[in-house]
């Protein structure tokens, strides 16, 4: 039976405390359980899953950033390139950083675009 994959915001919580371990130089099984249990932001369930994947041997990438999907294949990537960099702690900031931005920036287009959209309907209604 295949694993589910983490939801985008499983994903930004566990990348976020993933960064702060690895900053900390603390040791990533394990800890993410207790920090799953003491934190109400990270999902329990889904911190438990990576941290026993973990424990099961598979890579920080393949736990983290499991299927098949562009944003799972950029985590990954990500995670490699910030294990071979050893910098992993500066790219998985920057990619939750990127991911909230462009979240933001999405809802603000949407936000903006209400008004011109409001002007074409009464236009057209008016000219109905």
């Amino acid at each position: 039976m295949p694993k589910p994959s983490l939801t985008l915001n499983e994903q930004l919580a566990l990348c976020r405390q993933v960064a702060r371990l690895v900053h900390s130089k603390l040791p990533l099984e394990g800890e993410l359980a207790r920090l799953a249990r003491s934190e109400s932001s990270l999902g329990t369930s889904a911190a438990q899953r990576v941290d026993q994947q973990l424990s099961a041997g598979q890579s920080l990438s393949d736990a983290l950033a499991a299927g098949t999907s562009r944003r799972s294949r950029s985590l990954a990537a990500c995670i490699e390139v910030g294990e071979r960099s050893e910098r992993l702690d500066r790219t998985l900031d920057a990619w939750t950083d990127m991911h909230l931005a462009s979240s933001r920036y999405g809802q603000t287009l949407r936000t903006a675009m209400v008004y011109p959209c409001l002007l074409i309907a009464v236009t057209l209604c008016s000219l109905g």
